[in-house]
């Protein structure tokens, strides 16, 4: 490629980016297209133009945006997966541009002062076969600057010997800090206190067979019970819901079009036709031939049809199609994270342990692959594509070939004429050989991604890494490789022919490798220029959403749909990008000139990525960043490849020195080594250390083993939680034929009567348990769940004995469970009934009947049933069991019993979770041991303390006696700009109080009516002892008359003692008589205070006398004898 043609390739690129990016600018500015350029900031609820008017957006605004995010801003908007990208960019640039600091100022001046192309070309030996005369040969500028321009033998060539070594040093360092940074980021996100469900869980493959009475879900429990006693919480097994899933998206399609056919349906009403038309359709192809039918009536039958068929189908995926894989959840992440790396199996293949995936992320038809099956796949598929790779270097050679003019002219003798023209010839030789390169990859990557997903993988993202590593090898292997190599061959096939004289060969090779760099050089511009302007501008998806809004889309979900614009793609972006890269490095020193389309395609594309990622494309899964040692392990593959090339290049030219850059090869798979031995482990494994960092609020366990749970399985449609895992235990085989027609007759409510009890006893001796499937207990749950609203004693005793007397047995954990839930949710929960139901009832309780009953006892008048609970151990513990045993010491001011439940907890692995470490701060504090209170707060990170956590140090320092203290915490906890709730405030009031800070408690006062809690009854109560202590009894009055109908006997006694101990007694027993008219109890307080100060006002006996004859305390008479 001659000057002209290069200049051309590089200033029209240059000239369609500059265009492209105009057209974003004015397109994005306006409102009817923001859905296409802000889609993320549209989801997340912010508004595209904030702070600034829509038609004053500067032309480079968004390059500012791009430029003052954080990595921060790039993580809350794309994952972690995104800000890795971004750093896999960032790193090949500063690669780049450390390199480009020297190869450009040096050897670009070597190059150009050297006569190589001269000297070959008078030898003969032409770079190019122009054409059949023996004119003088063209020698194109640019390889002027290249090393094809150094003699040969040469001592020019030190320098780039040497430039050869400074790259790959250049390399070693930045990725070695690019290694690092990554392995943080991943480690911080994996540690955040936000709850994941993939934290909590593990994917166990290859389950062995169980025996025929045992189902795998009991299989799986039982084991896992028995190596994790403390920490298992429950199991999934993995099924085969395709039917399910196909009957769901059936109904899913039927509901659209619903949806679709009514706003069809209400446009069509106008004044002249009020009634509209009824949208219809044809039930055969396409809607183009059969019946025609109502669509809104045709669709809900089907819906009425479909249900029952989906229901029946998740009850038999449920039961009869368990697969040999499960989903097993664990009670903390440190617990799932020791299971994931703990060998259980004493042979390979049986119980296959990893990390679960997120939920989005799983591939559930991979999951069941045995072992073999799956390594017989992985070898199959390796073998497809080692012959696809290597075989389609025969397209690809001849397109490379043919597509060069002279070529064109010689297979295509019809075309001279137009290639011989100038203008054509120029256009055709900067863009023909690209433009088809590019078109013949565009048809490879949903190849790759079939292959790997055949593999049996587990994890999408693990696909998407499969599919980048294999279609990295292909266009590395066909397109740098074969491209350059064929083509060269191709084009000197004559010149060998001719001079078949070894050193005429070598001569030439030398000359023509480098001089490949022209075409890669205008292939890079090409993509820089116009992919990254394509993808800024995003015309096409803008062209595609604005056809369908306004030819397709009727309904708000198909308006979503149409711009929904997905995630960044990472299994062709990281390849390409990957290209460039290897075509950079290889031709760096080379053609040094390449170094800056290299430097301007990373840096363009950093920039122009980093605005998708934060403005257009919604991650769809989050590996926290597992793509980068694929990465990795990528640019130390183009390294070595770099280095081979160089030792070749520079060999060829006859540099006897050539052997000094042998040791970069061992270097480099020395560093590669030493980088995957540190930092590689942390990506395939999470770290115990990371794992145990605190979360910010206890975790649902039942919401993150729904959250697992395939769409068309979810428990909306079985109807709970329960239901579901319990639809999984039971195995219809146990009980016998005739057990099971006799169930078959019972009736389905709970007023089937006493007889369905022999049929449910011989289903019981059959089968050892209730299913979940019983009506009777179906309708008790649900029943139990309805009443929470409004929870009654009588009405859970009633439920449960309807229950039993329907045939459930009474040890069914279901019912239990759920009894004991609605128990603990009455205002005074029954501990006697409550404590009946787990000991008697249930003969092996789980750890959340447990847990409740504890909660139950711990806030009940006899806290020590707790403890003696606990003693029993009738379950193991987990997260949730230590902080009620802890309230209880705390109630019984026990602190040797709370000494030994910490160290339990320490011991079981549970003290570090921010809850434990919350109640054992009120123990201590409630204990008046505030060394170990504070101790304990203090290990708390201070990220991860939560309100409970203040709240807690607080009370205990107020309800102590220890007001300077509780200031102090609280300005501590107003540092970090925490947000404090009534319970502070009542803390920090009744510090204020006891030392007489009347002019601080006034300035808390105002703040608590700027936040809104003045109308807090606890806070008003803690206002008026404030303004009573201090003297302030007006302001007491004030606050009393505000609070209104939020008064309590508190407010009212709060008051009293105010007025009296300010010598307002008169006042005092005037209030005390009103107080006795709206019919409240007065305290021992307030008697107290009514016999110690009202006698001294004339009425104290009368009236006093009156209150205590009403309310038999005649104890108290004597106080006011005279």
């Amino acid at each position: 490629m001659d000057l002209a043609s290069f200049l051309t390739s590089v200033l029209t690129s240059f000239v369609i980016f500059a265009v492209l990016v105009l057209v974003f600018t004015f397109l994005s500015r306006r409102p009817g297209n923001a859905p296409v350029y802000y889609p993320s900031l549209l989801l997340r609820g912010l508004d595209p133009w904030e702070g600034r008017r829509r038609g004053t957006r500067s032309p480079v605004g968004w390059i500012r945006d791009a430029l003052s995010a954080s990595e921060t801003d790039v993580i809350a908007a794309g994952g972690v997966d995104a800000a890795v990208y971004l750093v896999f960019l960032y790193s090949v640039l500063s690669i780049l541009v450390y390199s480009g600091i020297v190869l450009l100022p040096v050897l670009l001046p070597v190059a150009g002062t050297d006569r190589g192309l001269e000297l070959t070309a008078a030898a003969g030996v032409r770079p190019k076969n122009d054409d059949k005369n023996n004119s003088a040969p063209e020698l194109p500028e640019i390889q002027r600057l290249a090393l094809s321009n150094i003699q040969e033998g040469s001592m020019r060539l030190w320098a780039f010997l040497l430039s050869v070594y400074w790259v790959s040093f250049v390399t070693y360092f930045v990725l070695w800090k690019s290694y690092k940074h990554v392995s943080n980021l991943r480690a911080t996100a994996r540690s955040t206190p936000d709850v994941k469900p993939e934290e909590f869980a593990v994917l166990v493959r290859d389950v062995p067979r169980s025996s025929p009475d045992e189902t795998i879900k009991d299989s799986v429990d039982s084991y896992f019970r028995a190596l994790h006693p403390n920490t298992f919480y429950r199991s999934m097994v993995v099924t085969d819901h395709t039917k399910a899933d196909k009957i769901y998206l059936e109904i899913e399609d039927h509901k659209k079009k619903i949806a679709r056919a009514e706003v069809v349906y209400a446009n069509s009403k106008t004044e002249s036709n009020p009634e509209g038309i009824k949208p219809t359709h044809r039930t055969g192809f396409l809607g183009l031939i059969g019946k025609k039918v109502d669509t809104i009536e045709y669709c809900s039958e089907q819906i009425k049809e479909l249900l029952p068929k989906l229901e029946a189908e998740q009850k038999t995926t449920l039961r009869d199609k368990q697969q040999r894989a499960a989903i097993v959840f664990f009670n903390s992440r440190s617990a799932a994270a020791s299971a994931s790396q703990t060998l259980h199996a004493q042979v390979f293949d049986k119980w296959t342990v990893m990390e679960a995936p997120e939920p989005r992320d799983i591939i559930w038809p991979n999951l069941s692959r045995t072992i073999y099956e799956r390594q017989i796949r992985q070898v199959v598929i390796y073998s497809i594509v080692f012959l696809t790779v290597v075989f389609y270097m025969v397209p690809i050679t001849a397109v490379s070939a043919i597509s060069t003019l002279e070529n064109l002219r010689k297979v295509l003798p019809f075309l001279k004429v137009v290639v011989d023209r100038p203008a054509i010839k120029t256009i055709l030789q900067a863009y023909l050989p690209q433009i088809a390169l590019i078109v013949f990859l565009a048809l490879l990557p949903a190849f790759l991604t079939f292959l790997s997903k055949a593999e049996g993988i587990p994890s999408q993202s693990h696909v998407v890494r499969a599919t980048s590593g294999k279609y990295f090898y292909f266009i590395v292997f066909n397109v740098f490789l074969v491209y350059t190599l064929g083509k060269t061959l191709f084009a000197s096939l004559r010149t060998i022919l001719d001079n078949a004289n070894i050193n005429v060969i070598i001569n030439m090779l030398a000359t023509s490798l480098p001089g490949g760099a022209t075409f890669f050089l205008t292939f890079v511009a090409l993509k820089f220029f116009v992919g990254y302007g394509l993808e800024l501008s995003r015309l096409v998806p803008l062209i595609i959403f604005h056809l369908k809004r306004k030819y397709l889309c009727k309904t708000e979900d198909e308006v979503k749909t149409a711009w929904a614009p997905g995630d960044l793609g990472y299994s062709t972006r990281v390849p390409n990008d990957m290209l460039i890269a290897t075509v950079v490095l290889c031709y760096s020193v080379m053609a040094p000139l390449i170094v800056l389309f290299g430097v301007a395609y990373f840096a363009l594309g950093w920039l122009i990525s980093k605005n998708q990622v934060l403005r257009v494309y919604v991650p769809s899964y989050e590996s926290n960043g597992r793509m980068w040692p694929h990465m990795h392990t990528r640019i130390i593959a183009a390294l070595l490849l770099y280095q081979a090339t160089m030792i070749g290049v520079i060999g060829l030219k006859k540099f006897y020195y050539s052997p000094i850059l042998l040791p970069l090869l061992p270097i480099s798979f020395i560093f590669a080594y030493i980088c995957h031995m540190r930092f590689y482990p942390a990506f395939a494994k999470t770290p115990l250390e990371v794992a145990q960092h605190e979360l910010k609020e206890t975790p649902n366990m039942d919401a993150i083993y729904t959250a697992y749970i395939p769409q068309c399985l979810k428990p909306d449609k079985l109807e709970d939680l329960d239901v579901f895992e319990d639809a999984q235990s039971h195995t219809t085989s146990r009980a016998p034929a005739t057990a099971n027609r006799t169930v078959g007759s019972c009736t389905s409510n709970l007023n089937c009567g006493r007889e369905e009890g022999p049929a449910r006893l011989m289903l019981d001796a059959a089968g050892g348990r209730t299913p979940s499937t019983h009506p009777a207990l179906r309708h008790c749950v649900a029943l139990l769940r309805l009443h929470l609203a409004s929870p009654s004693l009588a009405a859970a005793k009633q439920l449960h004995a309807r229950a039993l007397r329907a045939g459930v047995l009474p040890s069914h954990p279901l019912l239990a469970k759920h009894l004991l839930f609605h128990l603990a949710s009455l205002r005074a929960p029954p501990l006697r009934y409550a404590v009946a139901v787990l000991t008697r009832i249930l003969p092996d309780p789980d750890p959340f009947s447990l847990n409740t009953v504890l909660r139950i006892a711990a806030s009940s008048p006899r806290p020590r049933v707790a403890l003696a609970l606990h003693a029993r151990r009738l379950a193991p513990p987990d997260t949730h069991t230590y902080p009620p045993l802890l309230q209880a010491c705390a109630r019984l001011l026990s602190l040797r019993d709370g000494e030994l439940i910490h160290a339990e907890a320490a011991k079981n692995g549970f003290a570090t979770l921010v809850f434990v470490k919350n109640s054992l701060v009120h123990l201590y504090g409630a204990c008046g041991l505030f060394e170990s209170a504070h101790r304990v707060f203090d290990e708390i990170p201070v990220r991860e303390r939560n309100l409970v956590s203040w709240n807690s140090m607080l009370n205990g320092f107020a309800a102590n006696g220890r007001p300077n203290e509780v200031l102090t915490v609280f300005r501590e906890m107003m540092d970090v700009d925490f947000t404090p709730d009534g319970f502070t405030m009542v803390s920090v009031l009744t510090a204020c109080a006891e030392i007489g800070a009347l002019a601080l408690g006034r300035r808390v006062h105002m703040y608590l009516a700027k936040v809104g809690l003045v109308g807090n009854s606890h806070v008003g109560n803690a206002l008026i002892d404030l303004y009573a202590k201090c003297g302030s009894v007006d302001d007491a009055r004030k606050v009393f008359e505000e609070m209104g109908t939020g008064r309590t006997v508190v407010s009212w006694t709060s008051l009293i003692v105010g007025l009296a101990v300010n010598g307002f007694g008169k006042e005092a027993l005037e209030l005390f008589g009103v107080m006795e008219r709206e019919k409240l109890v007065p305290t021992e307080i307030t008697m107290d205070f009514c016999s110690s100060f009202l006698g001294n006002v004339g009425k104290g006996v009368d009236g006093h006398g009156r209150c205590i004859s009403d309310r038999a305390w005649a104890g108290s008479l004597e106080i006011l004898d005279p």
